[in-house]
């Protein structure tokens, strides 16, 4: 879990106390892709058990401030254990390979999470990122 700020259109997560905490890989932030924080990016998700998860970028809705769920109790200094999905992933309506990724989506408290990579956050859904060891990490969605 991150030690440092996370902003997210202009909302500080409070990492610490959030149910589903934003996590870091390698480097790489990753979003639980829980209703609330897809929605305050200006995304879609969809669980079906025989299709698997897809995400979109949502072009008929505009970005809202992040509602955060704060039940839970985090540690900066716990390391947490996540796990592959099992399942078929499709961003943007095409299908990827996970088990193949650099830094591939995973599931942690049985939410799937995705990576801000370049790739993801940027080519994919159009956001904004910036990073800072003054400011932290902060990402604004378009």
């Amino acid at each position: 879990m991150p030690a440092y700020t996370i902003t997210v259109n202009g909302t500080i997560i409070n990492n610490s106390k959030s149910k589903y905490p934003i996590l870091a890989y390698k480097g790489v932030i990753y979003f639980p892709m829980t209703y609330n924080y897809a929605s305050a990016l200006g995304l879609i998700t969809k669980w079906n058990p025989t299709t698997g998860f897809s995400i979109s970028k949502d072009i008929t809705k505009s970005t809202s401030r992040s509602i955060q769920n704060l039940t839970g109790n985090n540690s900066t200094t716990k390391s947490y254990k996540a796990v592959l999905p099992i399942f078929s992933i499709n961003v943007n309506g095409n299908q990827i390979s996970n088990s193949l990724e650099e830094y591939p989506l995973f599931v942690f408290k049985d939410i799937t999470y995705s990576p801000m990579t370049w790739r993801f956050a940027v080519a994919e859904f159009g956001f904004t990122t910036d990073w800072s060891d003054t400011t932290g990490f902060s990402i604004v969605s378009q």
